[in-house]
Order: C-alpha cells, then sequence, then structure tokens
C-alpha cells in the first residue's frame, strides 16, 4: 500500500525526506481523484486513503519542525476519517496530536488528546490499537505528575499489546519495540528508573532494520537516561551507535536529541568515552544540513 510506504521512508530518514513528495501525491494525485464524480465505494476508499497518508504527513511535517502544518493534517486525517469511518485512523490521529502537544509544551491538551483517542478505540476494540492509545494516553498524564492514572493506563496497554493485531504495517499493528520506547519513557517518569531501563534497552535493540530514525532516537533515548544514572560507558556506547545513524537522517526530533545528548554529555567531559561522542556529535552538529543529510 502506497501509505505504507510513505510511512517506511519517514521513520527511515527522518519527516524531512520526501515530505513534499507525499504533500504533492495526496493533493494532486489523490486530491484531483475525489473531485471526480465516482462511485460511492470508490469514494470510501479514496477517503480513507487521504487519512492514512495526512495522518503520515502530518507526523512527518512536526517531525521537520512544521507544526503549523501539521496541524493543519492532523485536522484533515481527522475529518477524512470520520467520513470514510475509518476508526482506526481517527484513533491514531488523535493520538499523534497528543504526542505532538507534549513536544509544543501543551500536557493538559496532550491528556484531553489522548482521551479522545481512547474513546475512539472503544467502538473498536482493536488489542494493538488500545494498547498504541493507551500507553500514550500514560505518558500524557504521567508528564503532569498523574502517576496513579498513568499506572493503570500503562498495564492496560501492556494486557492490550498484540492481542489482536493481524498483517503489518503501522496500520495493522503496534511494534514491541515501538510500545517499550513508549513504556520506557512512562516508567522513567514515575521514576521506576530500572524498568524503564530495561524498556529502553528493548526498544533500542529491537527495532527493525529499516527504521533507523526510530532506532537512532531509541539508542539516544537511552544514552540520556543511562547519563543520569552515572552509567557513562554503556551510554556512551549507544551515543555512538546514535551517531552512526545521524548523518543520514532528515528530522528535527533527532537534531533536537542529539543536542540533548551532548549537554548531557558534557558534564562528563572529563571521562575519555563520553568526550570522544561529545567530539563526534560536534562534529556532526557543524556540518552543513546539506552535507549532514
Amino acid at each position: 500500500m502506497v501509505a505504507d510506504q510513505f510511512y517506511a521512508n519517514w521513520i527511515r530518514f527522518g519527516g524531512a525526506h520526501a515530505r513534499g513528495a507525499l504533500a504533492s501525491y495526496l493533493g494532486d494525485d489523490i486530491g484531483g481523484l475525489l473531485a471526480q464524480p465516482v462511485l460511492p465505494e470508490v469514494r470510501v476508499a479514496l477517503v480513507s486513503v487521504t487519512a492514512r497518508l495526512a495522518y503520515i504527513l502530518a507526523g512527518a511535517s512536526a517531525d521537520a519542525d512544521l507544526h503549523g502544518l501539521a496541524q493543519r493534517y492532523h485536522l484533515l486525517a481527522l475529518d477524512a476519517a470520520a467520513e470514510g469511518g475509518d476508526d482506526r485512523t481517527r484513533a491514531m490521529t488523535l493520538r499523534s496530536m497528543s504526542v505532538q502537544a507534549l513536544r509544543m509544551q501543551a500536557p493538559r491538551y496532550a491528556v484531553e488528546l489522548a482521551d479522545a483517542a481512547v474513546t475512539a478505540v472503544g467502538r473498536t476494540q482493536a488489542g494493538d490499537l488500545r494498547a498504541f492509545v493507551l500507553v500514550q494516553r500514560a505518558h500524557a498524564r504521567a508528564v503532569p505528575g498523574e502517576h496513579d492514572d498513568a499506572r493503570r493506563d500503562l498495564s492496560a496497554a501492556e494486557r492490550s499489546l498484540g492481542r489482536t493485531a493481524s498483517g503489518d504495517g503501522p496500520f495493522a499493528r503496534y511494534s514491541p519495540a515501538g510500545f517499550a520506547y513508549r513504556s520506557g519513557q512512562v516508567l522513567h517518569r514515575l521514576g521506576h528508573v530500572q524498568p524503564a531501563l530495561a524498556a529502553l534497552r528493548s526498544a533500542a535493540e529491537t527495532r527493525a532494520e529499516h527504521e533507523n530514525c526510530l532506532r537512532a532516537l531509541s539508542q539516544a533515548r537511552l544514552a540520556l537516561v543511562l547519563l543520569d544514572q552515572g552509567l557513562i560507558d554503556e551510554a556512551c556506547l549507544h551515543g555512538r551507535l546514535f551517531a552512526t545513524e545521524y548523518p543520514a537522517l532528515r528530522s528535527h526530533r533527532v537534531t533536537l536529541m542529539s543536542r540533548e545528548l551532548r549537554a548531557r554529555l558534557a558534564r562528563f567531559r572529563r571521562h575519555p568515552g563520553a568526550l570522544d561522542v561529545l567530539r563526534i556529535l560536534s562534529a556532526l552538529d557543524q556540518q552543513p544540513a546539506t552535507a549532514q543529510h
């Protein structure tokens, strides 16, 4: 499916890669078809494709630091999903909006959006999809300190994961690595450091081969938590693995993660390994964008 291919490009190279091509395909090709008189069943199929492509384009735009555009595509995805009766894409889009709200420092709005995503899933009863939205609500609730609610959501998400998934791709199943990454963030927020590290290690080690951007984020997130715990040698190992992925990626999130990792490593510059990773990342960040990517 074409949506799966565009999604694969995003998670492999980052949101700024081929984003323009996706926008052109959605606006020109799919939009042109929707403007033509077609049979009702054909229109439903086109609208469903529109919802999924807009969902991907919203996420890619946010990853390219184009948050206004991301919001517009999120709303397009919601409208198209509503017209096509696509509850799954509607729930995924509300969840994506919750993720963006957290990144934009709007935790209360993130919780509201995550609530709406969980409500949308209530009509589908899909296990993987339920895990997908519940673990995000757990994260959104953990950020402002709603720890008891976050724990309940995380437990419910764990029970749902993998129960009813079939097929592959983002619109069919939630990968265990993706769940491990998000649950690791929740556990860290809740103060459960060792379980958080176990989850983040799992995420970093089990990302699919083609998920370069997601793997880089997993390596960096793990390195940051390890540095917090003073586990410098292991943190440096994952920092180097992040650095090997970094040059090929076009992702604002990855760039921000590199900057945060450099800031944390600077505290340990007397450690030879930390200084080495710091120098590597500093050199990469100083390269022009065209050379780096």
